[in-house]
């Protein structure tokens, strides 16, 4: 299966589609698919102050990221973890139906539903969680035919109220969809940047995602003889909560993927019920207190049992001043960027730092092999000494190393696709 920086769901369906259409009739000519590159081309064409100004309006005033109802604070990254349910059909079909004569569409229902749970579990009236854009413009010619990553994860800002029923909010949740709408084809780091929130938090650690009907009955079909059965697609992102809704012939598919890291697999169990609850209330009622506390966030430290290490010398300097920014004064140079609460977004911004501000070429992948300020600085050191020639001689001419590329067609495509969870 391809990773999700090649292939999304969208793209996931086209090509089970033409799977399907080729299994079926092994000669049939397919219509040529239209490029990534036309993609590409579109987003390079857009207004990005326009988007800025869209973002930054819609962010001002959010500097803190809204506690979840989580019962864990772990060093490091925790193993995955899904908890699901099944919201039966004559259940969830009126309620659809219910949204529907309201002009509120079912994601707005879910989304609302999940804010309410936010909201009534932290105390904040001011929420600001993650949804999945499709990210396929379709004022591009053959844009849903295009295989290639195009969604992205981006903020939905709601501010609620504890008597609000979930109509009022489910109302509010789809006016604010269609308005992000128009400038969601932008990377999550974008948005960020234009953001309030200090460099050490991102602007959700929740995400919620409703597949489409069309695209995951796509995946499961053949031709007109073969059915395919428990298959899932890859669930990607270290965000600690992930909300998967998946309609189905018998009901609505719900999945919890935690980090159990944040969040254990009892208290999983509970988010999903409270949210089941929420979501199959009355929805001209205020939404129901679930009952579930959330843990606050312990100050940062580093290893327990010892102090920090300061820089040592001028690249380990160089390095440490914008981690610093990061996580503030107490890194050292042996901590582990990942155990120090470092997550994907943030190495972006941290690896953007070190490249426009000191000059140093820094790759996630160098970021994953080598964590801390130390290791990074010795194999930075390693790749400056290998890159140097080698004097004259009179024999052959030395080879040099293979140099890093940057292909900027791909680099645009991952910063606007990734999914940064």
């Amino acid at each position: 299966c391809a990773p999700d920086w090649m292939l999304d769901g969208w793209s996931q369906a086209v090509v089970f589609r033409e799977l399907s259409t080729l299994y079926a009739a092994p000669d049939a000519a397919l219509p040529p698919a239209p490029p990534y590159r036309e993609y590409l081309a579109w987003l390079d064409r857009r207004d990005s102050g326009e988007e800025a100004s869209f973002w930054r309006a819609t962010l001002r005033g959010f500097s803190t990221p809204t506690p979840l109802p989580a019962d864990a604070w772990g060093h490091g990254r925790g193993a995955r973890h899904t908890t699901e349910t099944l919201i039966p059909g004559q259940i969830w079909t009126p309620l659809t139906k219910h949204a529907r004569d309201l002009a509120i569409t079912p994601t707005a229902l879910l989304m609302a539903a999940w804010a309410a749970l936010l909201a009534r579990t932290s105390g904040c009236d001011d929420i600001v969680f993650g949804a999945a854009f499709s990210g396929r413009p379709a004022e591009l010619p053959g844009v849903e035919g295009i295989v290639g990553p195009c969604t992205t994860n981006l903020p939905v800002r709601v501010r609620v109220a504890a008597s609000d029923p979930l109509r009022a909010l489910a109302t509010v949740v789809r006016d604010t969809l269609f308005a992000a709408g128009s400038h969601q084809h932008v990377s999550p780091l974008q948005v960020q940047e234009w953001s309030e929130m200090p460099w050490r938090d991102r602007l959700f650690d929740s995400l919620v995602v409703f597949q489409n009907i069309e695209n995951g009955q796509a995946a499961r079909c053949l031709g007109d003889q073969v059915r395919i059965t428990g298959f899932e697609g890859p669930v990607h992102g270290d965000y600690p909560l992930t909300l998967m809704a998946t309609p189905m012939e018998h009901g609505l598919h719900l999945q919890l993927f935690t980090r159990t890291d944040r969040c254990s697999p009892t208290r999983a169990e509970q988010i999903l019920a409270a949210f089941t609850t929420i979501l199959q209330g009355d929805p001209e009622q205020p939404t129901p207190d679930p009952g579930l506390e959330c843990r606050v966030r312990p100050p940062a430290t580093t290893d327990i049992g010892r102090a920090p290490v300061p820089p040592r010398t001028p690249l380990e300097r160089t390095i440490h001043a914008v981690w610093v920014r990061a996580f503030g004064p107490h890194i050292g140079v042996d901590d582990n960027f990942f155990d120090a609460g470092g997550h994907s977004l943030l190495a972006f911004r941290v690896l953007a730092a070190l490249r426009t501000e000191a000059g140093l070429v820094v790759s996630p992948a160098d970021l994953f092999q080598c964590p801390t300020i130390s290791a990074l600085a010795r194999r930075m050191n390693s790749s400056i000494h290998s890159a140097r020639p080698a004097p004259e001689t009179d024999g052959p001419p030395p080879s040099t190393p293979f140099p890093r590329t940057f292909d900027a067609a791909k680099a645009r495509a991952a910063r606007a696709r990734l999914a940064l969870g």
